[in-house]
């Protein structure tokens, strides 16, 4: 199975993020925490 977060030292200072974007964990996370659905976020 494919891994979908990810970590590159040369991608957003090796924060994880999803596989083949610049999207951030912690941005998700953050969404969710604030009460977006993943319908909201998509």
């Amino acid at each position: 199975m494919n891994e979908r977060i990810v970590t590159d030292p040369n991608i957003c200072s090796g924060k994880p993020v999803i596989r083949g974007t610049r999207i951030m964990v912690r941005n998700i996370l953050g969404l969710v925490a604030g009460g977006y659905t993943v319908d909201r976020i998509l």
